[in-house]
């Protein structure tokens, strides 16, 4: 189960209409090869989005299933950073100590593949953004599979507007999506030194500092750059060790 992060999210807008919006900056609105460079000039805007990291895309996935003598996990949302990660157990609820996070190399290097089985302590990933995966150590085994799952908070990124209709974002986001579209847009079909790309580039510009202002001032600000359990110098760590900062 994927729980959102602290931001209210009303009905987002469909993908016909977002690109509408940018098509509609001079009136072409039912021009289909219009509306398919205005999809793509979304996603540009999305592509630059996900070059911050923000508190709305804070999300928790509860429920996750782990498989016996598999070292790994998939994700149901694309990754950017990690949180935290602990295990659950399904019959009391009781949640483990947290799993300590390693950079893959280290992961590799103390545990390797594959890794002994066991009650996972470690986790780590190698290229979430093409896998989407994330790798525990040890592998869970039989009676951890069986009797408990995995609990994972990370910052997902913004999915392609060509991938998720409708985009799941709060509102504030669409529109700052769509400003920067239309900058895109405007370059395309009047050039970059017309006026109307400085006025649009303003627009993006404002709406992106006061999205930044109110993400900045969200409840999970003490966690926006300092990450839980990450491991301050993995050189030391003996396998099978695994850190809980408090």
């Amino acid at each position: 189960m994927l729980i959102p992060g602290i931001w209210s999210n009303a009905t987002p807008r469909s993908r016909s209409d977002l690109t509408n919006q940018v098509v509609d900056l001079y009136g072409l609105v039912g021009d289909t090869e219009l509306e398919t460079v205005a999809l793509r000039f979304l996603d540009d805007a999305v592509d630059d989005m996900n070059t911050h990291l923000w508190e709305f895309n804070k999300i928790m996935e509860t429920g996750v299933v782990m498989t016996a003598n598999q070292s790994w996990v998939a994700l149901s949302a694309p990754f950017y950073r990690e949180v935290a990660a602990f295990v659950v157990n399904t019959s009391d609820g009781a949640s483990w100590p947290h799993l300590a996070f390693l950079p893959w190399i280290e992961f590799q290097r103390l545990y390797g593949v594959p890794n002994e089985q066991g009650p996972p302590q470690v986790y780590s990933y190698f290229n979430t953004h093409r896998e989407g995966k994330i790798y525990l150590a040890p592998r869970p085994d039989t009676s951890t599979a069986a009797n408990a799952t995995l609990t994972l908070e990370y910052y997902r990124r913004i999915p392609r507007v060509s991938d998720e209709d409708p985009l799941q974002v709060p509102r504030e986001i669409e529109q700052l999506l769509i400003y920067g579209a239309q900058k895109r847009m405007a370059m395309h079909l009047v050039g970059a030194s017309n006026p109307d790309v400085a006025a649009l580039q303003a627009l993006e510009t404002l709406a992106l500092d006061n999205l930044r202002g109110v993400d900045k001032r969200s409840p999970d600000e003490r966690l926006r750059f300092r990450l839980v359990d990450r491991v301050q110098s993995n050189r030391s760590l003996p396998r099978n060790y695994f850190v809980i900062k408090l």
